[in-house]
């Protein structure tokens, strides 16, 4: 992974009609670079080509129709309130079929907790292939980000089953990273596939991890573990555990800390 450095242009992300934006010094608002999305997410042909080019040559699958979601740490949707303090994590989805993958980009602050996370964005009417953007973007202002990504099926939106989780890490500022384990969660309950039918059991939680105790920068850790064969998870109802996660836990400069991602279906 690199460290892209290009400042040229402001771009703003508009969430649930809340603003969150990214600014340069020498940059001047231009209305033909808002796009306004209210839904909490755009998708890839609403991003900059540059940025896109960004997220590609780090590693991140996208295409034009990524989607792309601002995610407040714990919520399942942007759905920030007030000011751009709030912790956030970028997400991008890609599905191939019953096949999916997400990407989310974690931003770890001087703190050692999560940082905020805005995502640039261009309207319509601009010309996207003159547009740039900075990776990361201005507003990300961390000692080191985390990239992982969750891979699994899904059937008829709620229904899942999970098979693997990867990360790598990407120093910005001088730090000492000294652990490193992002598990994939799911909770749900356990059916049959393909007939979907409900096998009985209590609520289960099944776990991907993946982890170093030495992190090399730039090195992907990756562990595969599919689901039980001929089952899947249904996550669409239960409790308000019930769903998929993402958990970070690392050591930085010696102090441990955690966090967690809820993932969109």
């Amino acid at each position: 992974m690199k460290k892209i450095i290009s400042v040229l242009c402001v771009l703003v992300f508009f969430a649930s009609g809340i603003a969150v934006s990214a600014t340069s010094e020498n940059a001047k608002l231009d209305d033909r670079l808002i796009e306004e999305v209210s839904a909490g997410k755009v998708f890839g042909d609403e991003i900059p080509d540059s940025f896109k080019t960004d997220l590609q040559e780090n590693d991140i699958l996208i295409s034009d129709a990524s989607v792309l979601q601002i995610i407040p740490l714990g919520n399942t949707v942007s759905t920030m309130t007030s000011s751009t303090n709030v912790p956030t994590a970028l997400v991008v989805t890609n599905e191939m079929g019953e096949y999916i993958t997400k990407d989310i980009l974690l931003l770890i602050g001087q703190d050692g907790g999560p940082d905020h996370i805005s995502l640039p964005t261009v309207g319509e009417n601009s010309v996207k292939a003159s547009s740039t953007a900075n990776f990361p973007p201005l507003s990300w202002d961390g000692d080191f980000m985390i990239h992982a990504t969750a891979e699994y099926q899904q059937y008829s939106g709620v229904y899942i089953r999970p098979s693997e989780v990867s990360f790598s890490y990407t120093k910005y500022k001088d730090c000492n990273i000294s652990s490193i384990a992002v598990s994939y969660i799911v909770d749900g309950f356990r059916c049959s596939y393909p007939s979907f039918t409900n096998l009985g059991y209590d609520e289960y939680v099944y776990s991907v991890t993946a982890s170093s105790s030495s992190p090399i920068e730039g090195w992907t850790y990756r562990n595969f573990k599919a689901f039980f064969s001929g089952e899947v998870l249904y996550v669409g109802a239960g409790s308000p555990f019930v769903g998929h996660f993402l958990t970070f836990d690392f050591v930085k400069n010696g102090v441990s800390r955690g966090d967690t991602v809820t993932l969109s279906l």
